[in-house]
Parts: structure tokens; sequence; C-alpha cells
């Protein structure tokens, strides 16, 4: 997505009328939306407030209008649904006051997946709540929630070896973690704006939560008399000589579920609970884990720490807001190529 920045002042009210009629979208109801947000909400600014507001509020819709076009033109008749409305409002709102570029395209994405329904279900009550929330939020707030996304809910498919998982968090998680700095009263604040709730009997450490969603890919590896088929499995690409262990093997499947993908209907299919137990043989420690890790993702020694500290981020869960919250804001920095999951993967 194009974010477009706008010249300060002047009307932009040819600039939405120009790209709703482009897109070939619901002109006369989205401009209403707009129009009444204006007259009804912007009129008690001074001038140069009414101004800027305006501006604001043209720029962030234009580029609703932008993303809505490339994701799904046809959704844009969801918006004369009146929760719609009332998401698009609040998302006017909050721009209007703040005009952060980041902010922005947080509720862009976030109206958009609010758009392409107007059912009320639980996921798009959940993306009303979302951009209500982020209007409380700062980016540190916001990086928050993503980090403690990545960190603690999303489980990446396919990994075979470690390298690869390394690759994927320092493109996923590196932009949330590296310089983030956070307070234990931004903590809480996450608590007061309903982003996350406590969770007082989860005491993992940070390198536990990938252990257990990624134990084969810290397999120190095992001999190949206990692999079941051995020449089979090595032609196959289901066994590998371990990484971390010369002389040993290792399944190359990330944890049970890819490794059920992979035997799935295949000659050898039986095999899949011998195998499984073996990613779970001859762990290498948490110690050397985590020093491996912090060499491979920068900002992932500090992160562990703001997750470990007393009153720190494990003591907490991403509400279904939060996920919302993280999950647009994921979408909003990383883009949809490099992060395309849809939000039903979690709320549904």
């Amino acid at each position: 997505m194009i974010w477009r920045q706008h010249q300060k002042g002047g009307d932009n009210s040819q600039n939405i009328q120009a790209a709703i009629a482009n897109f070939g979208l619901g002109y006369d109801d989205v401009l209403s939306v707009v129009s009444n947000y204006v007259e009804s909400a912007l009129e008690r600014y001074s001038a140069d407030a009414f101004a800027e507001a305006r501006r604001r509020v043209e720029e962030l819709t234009i580029n609703y209008l932008q993303k809505i076009r490339d994701e799904a033109p046809e959704t844009l008749i969801n918006v004369r649904e009146p929760a719609v409305q009332a998401a698009l409002l609040d998302a006017q709102t909050a721009y209007a006051k703040s005009g952060d570029a980041s902010l922005g395209k947080v509720l862009v994405t976030l109206l958009a997946s609010r758009t392409k329904s107007a059912d009320r279900n639980i996921q798009q009550l959940a993306l009303s709540a979302a951009i209500s929330s982020v209007d409380k939020m700062s980016t540190t707030h916001l990086n928050l929630c993503s980090a403690h996304f990545f960190a603690s809910t999303v489980i990446a498919a396919g990994l075979k070896v470690p390298d690869e998982l390394y690759l994927f968090l320092k493109a996923t998680t590196g932009p949330f973690v590296e310089n983030l700095e956070a307070s234990p009263s931004d903590l809480s604040y996450l608590l007061d704006v309903g982003a996350v709730k406590a969770d007082v009997v989860n005491e993992m450490k940070l390198i536990t939560e990938y252990f257990k969603r990624y134990p084969g890919l810290f397999c120190g590896g095992v001999t190949a008399d206990r692999v079941p088929h051995f020449d089979w499995h090595v032609k196959q690409g289901n066994v590998a000589p371990s990484q971390r262990s010369a002389g040993l093997y290792q399944v190359t499947s990330a944890n049970l579920d890819d490794l059920a993908v992979r035997l799935n209907g295949s000659q050898h299919e039986e095999d899949l609970g011998v195998l499984s137990s073996l990613l779970l043989e001859n762990p290498m420690s948490e110690e050397a884990a985590f020093l491996e890790m912090s060499d491979k993702i920068a900002g992932f020694r500090e992160f562990s720490d703001l997750w470990e500290r007393r009153n720190g981020l494990r003591g907490f869960t991403l509400t279904v807001t939060g996920l919302a919250v993280a999950h647009a804001h994921a979408q909003a920095v990383l883009g949809r190529r490099l992060f395309f999951a849809d939000l039903e993967t979690w709320i549904a």
C-alpha cells in the first residue's frame, strides 16, 4: 500500500472524489461518512486545526480506499452498514487527533479487515474494539503487542532447519524487538486499554516458548539406528545429517504438525509416532539455544529480559482485541507479502 502524504491546508474533497471515482467504488456512501464526520466533529476546532484535521481525515480515507481497491473492492458495499460506519468514524477520529503515519497504517489495515464483512461475529467485534484501542496506544505499545504475538502465538509452518527459523524471526520479530524499550507502566497500560490480560500461571521463559513450538529445530541429533526405514526417509528428505552434532541425524521438521503433513499419505506414514518422539530427543540446552538466538536476532537478549523480568511480558496474555491489534500492526509494518496470514487463523 502506498501511504500518501498530502500538503497541509486546503480542501482535499476533490482528491477523495477522484479516488472513489477511479476505484469504481461506493462513492456516495463513503463520501457521506467523511462529510458527516468533518461537519459534525471538526467544526469546533479553530480554523488552522480544522484544516489540518480535515486533511488527516481525507488522507486516511484515501489510503483506506486504496487498500480496499487492492485487496477486496467488492466489500466496500459493507460501508453502508452502521457498524462499519461507526468503525470508520472511530478511525477518522483517532487519526484526526494524531496524524501519526504509523498509527494511520494500522487503522487502515484494521478498517480494511473490518469492511470485509458486515456480520456481527467475534472477529468483527474484535476489529472494532481494536480500532478504538489503538487510538490510545503509542508505537511502543503497538510494538509490544506484535512482539508478544510472534513470541507466544504465531507458528511458522514448514521450517526444516534452525537457520530457516532465524531467517523467519529476523524478518518478522526483529522489527518489533530491536531497540524496544518499555517500562512497567507501559505493560500495565496495555492492561488498561484491554490489549492484554494478566496470566499469573505463565512462568515460561522466552526461549522455552520457542522450544515448545519448534522442538525439532533444537534437537541435538540422534543415531541412524533410531530411525525406522532410515534410507527411505533420508531419500525423501524427512531425515538429514544433524547441523548440530557430527555423525548424528535429525528429523527435518520443526514440530509434530509439520511432520504429519510431510508423512501424510506416504509409503511409511506409520512412522509418524516414532519420528515425532525423535523430535524431542537430545535437545540442546536452553542456555545454548538462548546464546544462539541472541547472536542471530538483534534485540532478542533485551526482549528476553523484558519478557522475564518481574511483572514482565510473560505475566500477560494477548486478549482477542490485543490479537487484532498485534496482527494489524504486524501486517502494516511487514506487508502482506511477508506476513500474509489472515486474522481468522487466530480469531474465528
